[in-house]
């Protein structure tokens, strides 16, 4: 491992969640994670908003005994849909390995613009007209602007918990190797922005920024039918846009019918679980209610809820 990898393989996305925890970078897989306390003496793992990738999934178990020393409880992460086969071999065997809500992936190498339903499209078309689109060079130039932006989507899907991020982690993350800035700008001004990554062939639409007005003028369809440009323009096959609001994997989801309505393929990725002191796992999820919360003493109501879900998304 370089150093130089993009995205969410980058060290810097890591070290952004640093107001969440302490960052942890594993030597021979490079599957990132937060450590959070459990107390003076115990803590646990977790992986970054939103997905968790590897520079070598094979080297997960290798790793493993980096993480299992005393103290350590339990290990949580959500792995990229795009390895979803080569995750389910390197976690094989562990306390959790299931689904997580369906991830809308739109083919770059197909015609994305005409599979869209006819009135997207028109909405789209209408929404390019009255913004104007640029790639930033600098973006972590507007950091301060685009965490402004980003509490709109704060309060309108109420995130809570990791995905909240905070203003340092905002200013990291646009700095990060392999992103790509694209801005909306109408009379008013900046009207909104999407932060992508991109890792290899394939890329995430990361976070969207939008200035309250935007819901009115549509430039969330501007931001991603640009965004779906510039990443076929550079070569990339695939664009994964994210799922659902929240934990639940609802289809009737407003947001994940907007996202459906962009793309031709859906992808499930995993959350991954492992126990790593089963004793004091144990003891700490006593009070834990029943549901299939993992880690358990995180549920909500429980004895170390955080506010939100172990791997928001």
């Amino acid at each position: 491992m370089t150093g130089a990898e993009p995205g969410y393989l980058s060290p810097a996305f890591g070290q952004s969640y640093g107001d969440f925890g302490t960052p942890v970078r594993l030597p021979a897989s490079g599957l990132q994670l937060l450590r959070r306390p459990l107390g003076p003496d115990s803590w646990d793992y977790i992986g970054p908003y939103p997905y968790a990738m590897c520079t070598d999934w094979s080297a997960l178990d290798q790793d493993l005994s980096t993480l299992a020393i005393p103290g350590a409880v339990s290990l949580t992460f959500v792995a990229d849909p795009f390895a979803t086969g080569t995750v389910q071999k390197a976690t094989r065997g562990w306390d959790l390995c299931r689904p997580f809500k369906t991830h809308y992936v739109a083919d770059l190498t197909a015609d994305w613009r005409r599979s869209r339903p006819k009135e997207m499209r028109r909405i789209a078309r209408r929404a390019l007209e009255t913004h104007e689109m640029e790639i930033v060079a600098d973006p972590a130039a507007l950091a301060g602007t685009l965490w402004d932006l980003y509490q709109t989507t704060v309060a309108r899907h109420r995130v809570r918990g990791l995905q909240a991020l905070s203003p340092a982690t905002v200013a990291k993350q646009l700095a990060v190797p392999g992103g790509l800035l694209m801005t909306a700008r109408d009379g008013a001004g900046l009207a909104g922005a999407m932060l992508s990554f991109c890792h290899g062939a394939t890329a995430n639409l990361h976070l969207m920024f939008l200035d309250p007005r935007a819901h009115r003028q549509n430039t969330s369809y501007a931001l991603i039918h640009a965004t779906l440009e510039a990443l076929e323009a550079r070569g990339l096959t695939h664009a994964n846009l994210g799922g659902a609001a929240g934990h639940d994997d609802a289809a009737r989801d407003g947001l994940a019918r907007f996202k459906a309505g962009w793309t031709t393929q859906t992808r499930s990725a995993l959350i991954c679980g492992k126990v790593l002191d089963a004793a004091r796992y144990d003891t700490l999820a006593g009070d834990a209610g029943p549901g299939g919360f993992f880690p358990a003493y995180r549920a909500p109501g429980a004895a170390f809820a955080d506010g939100g879900d172990p791997v928001p998304d």
